[in-house]
């Protein structure tokens, strides 16, 4: 999920093959951008979502190992980047996707290849490569989401290993590791999406404990824990996505809950 530059929520329908485009305050959905398939402008199975600052949404496709970048206002195809492998340039179920402020689009090609790639948004041309697939100090396993910090590092959420990485940007290099795997206060089980409040803290979708936990980004220590296992009201089934808007609303993809839930946390 993201917000766009209006305040509305687009959230990547994976089994729906298309993003919706929410109205935060009433929850209607004010229209849809593609449909399955695999030629441009069609998804299989999108996952992450950005907004590049310039009109353009980018979408990561699970289905077709590839980057999107649409116009957001009718959906039409500007760009595809990458295709199904494992060199340089080529991706395997790419997850996560930010854009950072010069120009580049940073894909979490973690799922299979274990790695964060990097490509320029004006031609989609290969930048550069982070990382590598495993469990030690800076390798990653699995899906998971990519953003950046206030001081512009790279953050990461290395859902395989339970963990979330801080990478310095220049080379990709490990400043520090927050959480462990468990179901504990601080501790994850398969998180994946996350977002930063307006309080310094890092709010995780801490995804197969069904719960939201929020941290201080500082030095990761727990603040408090929303949800559980269940579909009433504040409970989740498997969470995906986070995104805060500026009053402090937070909003969760409650995955098999076919929901999006919102939280007043501020």
């Amino acid at each position: 999920m993201a917000l766009d530059g209006d305040g509305n929520l687009a959230v990547a329908d994976e089994l729906n093959h298309r993003v919706q485009v929410l109205c935060c305050a009433s929850g209607a959905c004010l229209r849809t951008i593609g449909s399955k398939g695999s030629g441009a402008g069609q998804f299989n199975k999108p996952y992450g979502i950005a907004f590049d600052g310039a009109g353009n949404i980018i979408v990561s496709e699970l289905g077709n190992h590839r980057i999107q970048i649409l116009r957001y206002s009718d959906g039409c195809p500007i760009r595809t980047i990458g295709s199904k492998g494992s060199a340089q340039g080529q991706l395997n179920e790419p997850c996560g996707v930010a854009v950072d402020g010069r120009g580049h689009v940073f894909v979490h090609d973690a799922y299979i290849n274990g790695r964060i790639q990097v490509f320029r948004l004006s031609d989609g041309a290969f930048v550069r490569a982070l990382g590598s697939k495993g469990s030690g100090p800076g390798q990653l396993e699995r899906e998971g989401s990519i953003g950046f910090d206030a001081q512009g590092n790279i953050v990461v959420a290395d859902g395989g290993n339970h963990r979330l990485l801080v990478l310095r940007y220049s080379d990709g290099a490990l400043l520090r590791t927050i959480g462990a795997p468990g179901a504990g206060d601080g501790q994850f089980n398969y998180p994946v999406g996350f977002a930063f409040d307006g309080a310094g803290h890092i709010v995780v979708a801490d995804c197969a404990n069904h719960r939201v936990q929020f941290l201080r980004y500082a030095d990761g220590s727990h603040v408090k824990t929303i949800g559980g296992l269940g579909s009433a009201p504040g409970q989740f089934n498997r969470l995906y996505g986070v995104a805060i808007d500026g009053t402090g609303r937070v909003f969760v993809s409650d995955c098999l809950n076919h929901r999006i839930q919102v939280l007043q946390c501020a």
